[in-house]
C-alpha cells in the first residue's frame, strides 16, 4: 500500500512585499510565522513600511477579500469580507508563489502587493549548553 503524504503547514513564510508604482522599487522581505493571521500580518506590514495604521485596509487572495468585517456590508450588495483575524497564513496562502494584494485606502489606491517567496521549515531548537 503506497504511503500517502499528509500536507504539513510550513513553520515560516518568507514574504516579499512591494510598494506599487515606485521607481526604484520599495520593498521588504519578511519572515513571519505561518500561524500568523492576516490581521497580525497587517500590523507587521504597518511596522515594516513605517506606516501608522490610520487608514482602512483589506487583503485580496484570489477572489476572497479579508479585512475587518463591517456589519452593514450585507446591505450594500458588495461581497462580504472574511474576518482577517480568523485567517492564518498557512490556510490562505498555501505554498510558494501564492500572491496576495494588500490595499490600504489612501485615496482609494492599492499600495502594496505581496507574494510568498517560499515556505521554510523552522530548524529544531538548539539545546542550551
Amino acid at each position: 500500500m503506497p504511503n500517502k503524504k499528509i500536507a504539513v503547514p510550513p513553520d515560516i513564510y518568507r514574504i516579499k512585499v512591494t510598494l506599487l508604482d515606485t521607481h526604484p522599487p520599495i520593498w521588504r522581505r519578511l519572515l513571519v510565522p505561518a500561524s500568523l493571521t492576516l490581521g497580525q500580518l497587517h500590523v507587521v506590514l504597518q511596522v515594516a513600511m513605517g506606516w501608522d495604521g490610520s487608514h482602512p485596509h483589506e487583503f485580496r487572495i484570489g477572489q476572497q477579500r479579508f479585512g475587518e468585517p463591517d456589519p452593514m456590508e450585507g446591505f450594500t450588495g458588495w461581497p462580504e469580507v472574511a474576518a482577517e483575524n480568523m485567517a492564518p497564513l498557512f490556510n490562505v496562502l498555501g505554498g510558494a508563489g501564492a500572491k496576495a494584494v494588500y490595499t490600504v485606502s489612501v485615496r482609494g489606491t492599492t499600495c502594496l502587493t505581496g507574494a510568498a517567496d517560499g515556505a521554510i521549515a523552522a530548524p529544531p531548537p538548539k539545546p542550551w549548553v
